[in-house]
């Protein structure tokens, strides 16, 4: 099985709060790039880490946020920090509202 073809809940990623970001692994999923780790932060779930190639715009902390195509991500590097069943993967990060 094709670690693309984990697609996320959808309920598991609702009410998404942005925390931030850093640099992110050199390579995902097998393709070599520009990345970066997203921290995010939901009510039901906590903290986790969303894995995005190094976005354009820049997204306001405390941004409410919807991820674009998400999928499963299990990130060993950091696992011990996050558990790695709490990551994605997203093509895209899109603001839906200001601080909450």
């Amino acid at each position: 099985m094709k670690q693309n073809t984990f697609l996320m809940k959808t309920d598991f990623l609702e009410n998404l709060i942005y925390d931030g970001f850093e640099n992110g692994p050199r390579t995902v999923m097998g393709q070599q790039g520009a990345y970066q780790r997203h921290h995010v932060a939901n009510a039901a779930h906590g903290s986790f880490d969303v894995i995005t190639k190094t976005l354009t715009d820049a997204v306001p902390e405390g941004a409410q946020i919807e991820l674009v195509n998400p999928i499963f991500y299990p990130d060993f590097i950091h696992g011990n920090q996050i558990a790695p069943a709490l990551n994605v993967f997203a093509t895209d990060i899109k603001v839906l509202g200001g601080k909450n």
